[in-house]
């Protein structure tokens, strides 16, 4: 399996699993806060906001590796539902622009401008992508643990 079929089966099953851990969350969990405060003074994010940052993560992604420009827009006024089905269409989307891509276009550099703290890191769109998963899947340990704390139990695929 060459880098990119690799890529893109991660980014399939963390997207999976991503819908998976958020398909049974009403509007009143996604927005409720943990107690707790991280070690930097900031509160701990709420289900509501990990999805928020996941759209604007995955459309950064897709404009960045296959040159699908963002359409979304941070709306903090959108309900629940509303954010969820524009995440699960944007998924969509981006995966699709991802598929578009080949081999070769993972050695070609970000089509974004990249911010000088990652301009060492993010050289081409191979290591964009692959940052890309393992952010997810970060965030995807981030859902478990709210859920955990939350008392929603496992989910399942």
């Amino acid at each position: 399996m060459n880098d990119h079929a690799l890529l893109l089966h991660q980014t399939r099953h963390v997207y999976r699993w991503l819908t998976s851990a958020t398909a049974d969350v009403d509007a009143a969990l996604a927005k409720h806060e943990l107690g707790g405060v991280r070690a930097d003074g900031r509160s701990r994010p709420s289900i509501r906001w990990i999805v928020e940052h996941l759209l604007l993560e995955t459309e950064s992604t897709a404009e960045a590796v296959a040159g699908l420009p963002r359409t979304h827009a941070e709306d903090s006024n959108l309900g629940w539902r509303a954010l969820r089905a524009v995440w699960l269409e944007r998924n969509a989307a981006c995966l699709a622009a991802l598929e578009g891509t080949t081999a070769r276009d993972l050695d070609a550099p970000p089509a974004v401008d990249i911010l000088p703290a990652f301009a060492d890191t993010l050289t081409d769109r191979r290591r964009w992508w692959s940052g890309h998963v393992f952010h997810m899947s970060y965030h995807l340990g981030q859902l478990g643990s709210l859920r955990a704390e939350l008392e929603l139990g496992w989910w399942q695929e």
